[in-house]
């Protein structure tokens, strides 16, 4: 019998630990879209440069993945914050990214400030959202230093814009 009296408050707890569970699983908060953004609002994708030992580069995100930006919306107004470079030995250095003046016949930058186009960023520097005309293109980059050594491969990846 006193197995039989466990049974009431065992189901109690079931019910209220299922709804809880349930309830602690939905979605509270704002949802993610493919560039990470919430929908109609703005993303800011965090990028790191490291350099190999043969002192080509690769772009990667905040926790290490990903060799390639995610497309930028125009619409959602994402941003791009470069938060470091990593030198060819492992260790943080300084990071100079330019773009090209023009890229396929448009200006070679999607990005622009109070000043007019934004060609230049450095370590912690946010791009600020593309601007409204920006052209849906990949946006090269022109020249990357990290630690003011020049990448062998600036061109790849660079910046991917959408509307």
């Amino acid at each position: 019998m006193k197995g039989s009296a466990l049974v009431g408050p065992l189901v109690v707890v079931a019910v209220v630990g299922f709804a809880a569970g349930w309830f602690l699983h939905q979605s509270h908060g704002p949802q993610q879209t493919s560039a990470g953004g919430t929908p109609g609002g703005a993303a800011t994708v965090k990028v790191v440069i490291a350099m190999k030992a043969d002192n080509s580069c690769a772009q990667l995100n905040s926790q290490g993945g990903f060799a390639k930006v995610p497309p930028l919306s125009v619409k959602n107004r994402d941003n791009l914050t470069w938060l470091k470079g990593i030198d060819a030995k492992g260790n943080d250095a300084p990071l100079v990214v330019t773009f090209s003046p023009m890229s396929n016949t448009h200006l070679g930058t999607p990005f622009v400030d109070a000043n007019g186009p934004k060609f230049i960023f450095h370590n912690g520097d946010n791009s600020g959202p593309a601007a409204n005309n920006a052209e849906y293109d990949t946006y090269l980059y022109q020249r990357v230093t990290v630690g003011g050594v020049s990448c062998t491969n600036p061109q790849d990846p660079g910046v991917i814009i959408e509307k």
